[in-house]
Formats: C-alpha cells, structure tokens, sequence
C-alpha cells in the first residue's frame, strides 16, 4: 500500500471532515481533542459512530488515511462514542 497522499497529522484540524480510507468508512471527522478520527459504521443492522487512529499512532490495527478535505460532507458525524 502507498502512503505518499496521506495527510500528517500536523495539518488536520478539529471538526474538518476528511475523505480517505479504511475499512468501514470512506469519510471521518478529526478531532484534535481526542487525536482520533470519528466516523459512521453500520454492524449487524446498527448503526453507531466509531472512532479509528490516524497512520502516525498505530501500526498494528486498522487506522484511517485522511487524503483531503471534504468541503460538503452529506451528514454530520457527533463526538461522541
């Protein structure tokens, strides 16, 4: 996998939205409170809000690759678990 177009974590900012990837989810919320990504995940029928790492803090579990911001996002994703 490449990771040339992966933003550092030095240029998100809080509330912005990002495209990107990782397993469940294609956008993700930062927020630089909890230095963690938060995004919507359906399991089983439910549908809940889920937090996910960036590259930078673990390299043994599923993170997400923010690659650009996301100017319009279709919904908003809470801070919340």
């Amino acid at each position: 996998m490449t990771t040339t177009n992966i933003l550092p974590k030095t240029v998100l900012k809080h509330g912005v939205y990002y495209a990107g990837r990782c397993r469940n989810a294609e956008v993700a919320r930062w927020n630089a409170d909890t230095q963690q990504f938060y995004h919507w995940r359906t399991k089983f029928g439910l549908r809940f809000v889920e937090t996910i790492r960036h590259r930078e803090d673990d390299d043994h579990f599923d993170v997400f690759d923010a690659e650009a911001e996301l100017a319009n996002p279709t919904e908003e994703i809470p801070f919340r678990e």
